[in-house]
């Protein structure tokens, strides 16, 4: 999948699992994910974003704060955190984009 993909809510909620109230509910109260606006209405996602967003959804599934989740987000933007730096079970597999089986164009 190209890493610029455009991606809209509706996709990234079938990738990961995360609900759209859930995800505009963090971009409101957190700062985060922050899309990219098309239009008012629409909300345009990268490959990155999705990544990222299913790192949270690990996270916090593992017992973190989805504010201390943001906050190793926004502290490493280049790389992904290592949750198992930061609990004290190890770092799960979880689900990725190529795993998901759906097909993006």
């Amino acid at each position: 999948m190209d890493e610029k993909a455009s991606l809209n809510i509706g996709i990234v909620v079938q990738l990961t699992g995360v609900s759209a109230d859930t995800l505009r509910a963090w971009e409101r109260r957190y700062g985060y994910p922050s899309p990219f606006n098309a239009t008012a209405a629409t909300e345009i996602y990268t490959q990155q974003d999705v990544e990222r967003i299913l790192w949270l959804r690990r996270a916090t599934e593992s017992g973190l704060s989805i504010a201390h989740a943001v906050d190793l987000l926004k502290a490493n933007p280049d790389q992904l955190p290592d949750l198992g730096a930061e609990l004290s079970s190890p770092y799960g597999g979880g689900s990725s984009i190529e795993s998901s089986g759906l097909q993006l164009t």
